[in-house]
């Protein structure tokens, strides 16, 4: 796994005792993301990041929007948003869709936003596939 991603993991896991990571699936990340995504399968995404020491628990499938079910379900206090990353950034379409509306109405101060003043986390592990794929094919 990149260094921005082990960081942002990093940051995520200090907020609290027991870090949850939701990822989406491929249809969805296409879905959100645009054809071009996932560069990196779901089962490769669930290994890499299960693999990582900050991580406790995966959540496959996770919801775009993140659901009162989900949080009572999973007993959640926080979530975690790391803020200022390329690679977060949905379809045009989509960016008016609040994916933390129903966070701030239960768990009020529960939604924290996370800053990753890292040089390196620009280079994230799609763009690094997507950097080899487009060798491949030069």
């Amino acid at each position: 796994m990149h260094h921005g991603h082990l960081r942002r993991l990093e940051l995520a896991k200090q907020q609290g005792t027991f870090l949850y990571v939701g990822i989406w699936d491929d249809e969805m990340t296409r879905y959100y993301k645009g054809s071009a995504h996932p560069v990196v399968s779901l089962q490769e995404r669930v290994l890499m990041t299960l693999a990582c020491k900050h991580v406790d628990e995966v959540v496959i499938g996770a919801p775009y929007v993140i659901t009162k079910d989900l949080i009572q379900c999973l007993n959640i206090k926080k979530v975690i948003h790391i803020v200022d990353t390329a690679e977060d950034t949905p379809k045009k379409e989509f960016a008016d869709v609040d994916q933390f509306s129903e966070v701030r109405e239960i768990l009020k101060d529960g939604l924290v936003e996370v800053s990753v003043n890292d040089p390196f986390y620009d280079l994230t592990v799609e763009k690094i596939a997507q950097r080899v794929k487009d060798n491949e094919e030069a």
